[in-house]
C-alpha cells in the first residue's frame, strides 16, 4: 500500500468520527484527485462545502476535478467562487484563465492575464 492510500485510510478513519468536519472532507477530495479518481474528488469536495460553502480552498479543488472530467462551466462557476471569497487567489486565477481558454473564450482569459499583470 502506497502512501497515499495510506493516508486516504486515515482520513476515511477520521471521517467515520468526525462526519461534520469540512477539512477532513476537502482533504479527502485532495488524495482522490492526486490518486485520479476525479469523481470521488468532487463528491468529497461537494460534501465539504455542504458544510462550509465560504471555503475558497475548497471551491478551488473542486474546479480543478471537474476541470480534469471535462466539465468546464461548472468549474469556471467554481473558481468564481473562490475568488469571490479571496480576491487574491492567484492559483484560482491563473486556473480559470486556462479554462476559459479551454472554452473557446480567449478574450476572457486575456482579462485574467492582464489583471494578473497588474498585481505584481
Amino acid at each position: 500500500m502506497d502512501t497515499l492510500t495510506k493516508q486516504l485510510k486515515v482520513i476515511e478513519e477520521e471521517l467515520q468520527r468526525h462526519n461534520d468536519d469540512p477539512e477532513l472532507w476537502m482533504e479527502y477530495g485532495i488524495g482522490h484527485h492526486l490518486t485520479g479518481d476525479y469523481h470521488e474528488a468532487v463528491t468529497s469536495f461537494r460534501r465539504s462545502l455542504k458544510l462550509d460553502s465560504k471555503h475558497p480552498a475548497c471551491h478551488y479543488n473542486l474546479a480543478n476535478s471537474l476541470m480534469e472530467l471535462h466539465q468546464h462551466e461548472e468549474a469556471i462557476h467554481h473558481y468564481m467562487q473562490a475568488i469571490t471569497l479571496k480576491a487574491d487567489h492567484i492559483p484560482a486565477l491563473t486556473n480559470l484563465a486556462d479554462a476559459w481558454e479551454q472554452t473557446g473564450k480567449p478574450e476572457r482569459a486575456l482579462e485574467i492575464f492582464n489583471y494578473l499583470v497588474q498585481l505584481d
